[in-house]
Formats: structure tokens, sequence, C-alpha cells
């Protein structure tokens, strides 16, 4: 009678030495990682490939579960869902700075709240010009430095 194996995808010594030096490497790079409720800089903070969603639009909380996210893409580019329509346009980092272009959406006609938070979700990103993250949290500010909205990391790669 045979023994089943155990080990359906055999490991290699090299593979065990490639697992153990990166183990080992974590504390070494932990030291820089900020603390919870420490800031990160937004320069430390790349938003490429990264998806929020927002949890306060305006000084308003966004009940749940309405579909709103904003993805940050490569090569400055951004889309996501108002809650109704699907958007793209381009963003644009600079330090702290922040600046999303001109953003194409459908035009489909949703019930009135939900349309209303579009909007203002939409008017938001247009105002925006700052921005900071910390950890999981994003904040976006207007020109005199009033939040418009703060977002929530849905994503966790």
């Amino acid at each position: 009678m045979q023994t089943p194996n155990r080990h359906p995808i055999p490991l290699r010594t090299g593979s065990l030495a490639l697992l153990a030096a990166a183990m080992l490497g974590l504390p070494a790079c932990a030291g820089g990682l900020p603390t919870a409720g420490q800031e990160m800089p937004a320069a430390a903070a790349p938003l490429a490939g990264s998806e929020w969603q927002p949890i306060e639009i305006g000084g308003k909380a966004v009940a749940s579960p309405p579909e709103v996210f904003l993805q940050f893409g490569s090569e400055g580019r951004v889309a996501g869902l108002g809650g109704c329509n699907r958007f793209t346009g381009s963003y644009a980092l600079d330090g702290t700075g922040i600046a999303f272009g001109p953003l194409a959406a459908t035009r489909m006609a949703c019930d009135p709240p939900a349309m209303a938070r579009e909007d203002a979700f939409l008017a938001g990103l247009a105002a925006s010009r700052r921005y900071s993250r910390d950890g999981v949290r994003l904040v976006l500010r207007d020109e005199a430095g009033a939040v418009t909205m703060r977002l929530q990391q849905r994503d966790w790669d």
C-alpha cells in the first residue's frame, strides 16, 4: 500500500533559503514603517494601484452599503464608481499636492439621493488640492485646507 504524498509541491533548498532570508529581513524593514496613528508623508505612500471608498464627503458620513469607490491606476489614471455612474480621468501628485484632471463619466439616471451623493463625491474630487495618508486612511483637502473627503482603503495588496 502506498502512502499518499503529503507535499504535492516539493520544497527545494533554494526556496527555503530565499524564504528564510525574506523573513529575516522583515524586522529590519519594520523600523521604517509608521506606527498606528502616525501619518505617513505623502511621498512615502504612493497611491498607484490602490482603491479607496469614501467614508465622509463634505463633512457628512457616507452610509453603507453604496458602492462608491476610487481607484488610482498607474501613469496618473484614476477610475471609479460614483454610486450610479462609472468615471475615469487623470490625477497628478506633487509632494502632498493632488489634482484630478477632467473626469469623464457615464450619465445614467439614478434615484435623487444616489445622484446627490455622486455629485458631492465628484465635486469633492474636483476641489481637492492636498492629500495625506495615515495607513489605510486617505484625507483629501481643498486649497484652504478644509477636508473635502475622507476615504478608507478597500484593497490590501
